[in-house]
C-alpha cells in the first residue's frame, strides 16, 4: 500500500503518517503545496498512490491531486467545514469524487452528513508529563482569554505541564465536551480534562496515540479495498 497524506491540522496527518510507517506502509507527506521544498521527491508520482489522504480540502493544489488518485479519503478537521464559502468549489468537487469523509469532531456532522468520525491523533511521545516542571494552581482554561495566545507547537507540552487541570474551549464557540486534540494534548501530559474524567494518559495511548490512530485508520483504508 502507498499513501499520500496533503495537508496537515493539529500535526495529525503527520502523526498518522508516521503510524503507518511503523507498520510497513509507504508513505509521502506534503503539507503546504506541491512546490513544497520540504516534500519527498516522488510526490509528483501522486497518480501511483493507493491512497490520498487530503486534510483541509479546500486548496486547488489538493484538487489537482485528487484528480488521479485512485481512492480518495477526506479528512475535516473544523473550520475547512464550518465555513461554507471558503473553497466552496474545490470542496465540493473533492466531496463528490471523495470515498470517505473522516471528521475530527461530532459537531462537524451538521455540514458534513456522510463524516465518519474519526478521534485525533496524538505524539504521546512529545505531549508527555514532565515531573522536573513546577506546577501552577489553578486551572487552565485552554483557548479562553489570555490563555488563547498562540504557543509553538513543539513548546505547547512544556506550558501545559505547568498546570494540573484543564478545560479546553475549543473555537466558534464550540462545547468544552467535544473530545478536540487539544484535550487529547493535554491528558497526554496527565492533566485532569474537565468534562472527560476517563480521559487520561492510558485512555490516550490506547485511544488516540500513533499506533493506535494507525490501526483505526488502516480500518478506514480497507473499508475502500485497500489493505
Amino acid at each position: 500500500m502507498r499513501v499520500l497524506f496533503a495537508g496537515d491540522c493539529a500535526n495529525v496527518a503527520a502523526n498518522l503518517a508516521r503510524g503507518l510507517e511503523g507498520r510497513g506502509v509507504s508513505v509521502s507527506y506534503v503539507q503546504k503545496s506541491l512546490r513544497d521544498p520540504d516534500r519527498p521527491s516522488d510526490v509528483v508520482l501522486y497518480d501511483k498512490y493507493d491512497i490520498v489522504h487530503v486534510s483541509y480540502p479546500f486548496h486547488l493544489w489538493k484538487a489537482r491531486l485528487a484528480l488521479k488518485a485512485r481512492h480518495l479519503v477526506l479528512h475535516w478537521h473544523g473550520s475547512d467545514a464550518r465555513n461554507y464559502f471558503v473553497g466552496w468549489p474545490v470542496k465540493k468537487f473533492l466531496r463528490e469524487r471523495a470515498e470517505v469523509n473522516l471528521v475530527s469532531t461530532v459537531d462537524l456532522n451538521y455540514w458534513i452528513p456522510e463524516g465518519k468520525h474519526f478521534l485525533g491523533c496524538v505524539d504521546t511521545s512529545v505531549f508527555r508529563p514532565m515531573p522536573e516542571v513546577k506546577k501552577k494552581k489553578g486551572l487552565l482554561e485552554w483557548g479562553r482569554g489570555r490563555s488563547s495566545v498562540w504557543i509553538p507547537h513543539l513548546q505547547l507540552p512544556y506550558y501545559l505541564n505547568q498546570f494540573r487541570a484543564v478545560e479546553v474551549f475549543p473555537s466558534h464557540g464550540l462545547s468544552p465536551k467535544l473530545v478536540s486534540v487539544s484535550a487529547l494534548e493535554a491528558a497526554a501530559c496527565g492533566l485532569r480534562v474537565r468534562h472527560h474524567p476517563y480521559m487520561t494518559r492510558k485512555w490516550v495511548i490506547e485511544n488516540a496515540g500513533v499506533e493506535a490512530a494507525a490501526s483505526r485508520l488502516l480500518g478506514v483504508y480497507a473499508g475502500v479495498g485497500v489493505e
